[in-house]
């Protein structure tokens, strides 16, 4: 379960910031700066961060920050925790704003992607609200189930929604 929803929450992040710097809207401008971000500097900053908030994580592959809650008592805590890390790491610059039009585009294609793995038979849990996923800084687990999900069963189940997802990225 664990593995799972740390993958599912990687790739929401993943979806969420490449649309923040590739998403195209119909009122943004055209010259766009560029952002760089350094996966060293911005796990070692979340990591602190998030010590700092009193929950015992640990570094894994990569650098990647850690957090293992085997009674799963303390998510909401360290999801709000790991949203106010990153605004404080968006605010120092280390990782880019996430603008809400990315958001809700974010949402659009993850709800298609999570209503086809329901209509495949993955027992996946309640898909939030826009407004929810919005206010969340678009952190839903898209492979947040009653028990364990591959993640690349659920690729394979639904190719088109996948790709779409990585297309925006």
């Amino acid at each position: 379960m664990f593995r799972v929803r740390r993958a599912l929450r990687a790739s929401a992040c993943l979806v969420v910031a490449a649309c923040v710097g590739g998403c195209a809207g119909a009122a943004r401008p055209t010259a766009t700066p560029s952002f760089v971000v350094d996966d060293a500097a911005v796990n070692q900053a979340r990591y602190d961060c998030l010590l700092g908030k009193g929950f015992a994580v640990t570094r894994g592959d990569g650098g990647a920050v850690v957090f293992v809650d085997p009674e799963d008592k303390q998510f909401s805590s360290y999801q709000k925790a790991v949203r106010a890390c990153d605004q404080e790491l968006a605010d120092r610059g280390l990782l880019p704003p996430t603008h809400v039009e990315d958001l809700h585009h974010s949402y659009q294609l993850m709800s298609v992607a999570h209503a086809c793995l329901l209509a495949h038979g993955f027992p996946l849990k309640a898909w939030p609200s826009e407004d929810s996923f919005v206010d969340d800084g678009g952190r839903a687990n898209l492979l947040d189930a009653t028990r364990p999900v591959d993640p690349d069963e659920a690729r394979q189940a639904c190719p088109a929604e996948f790709a779409a997802l990585e297309a925006a990225s």
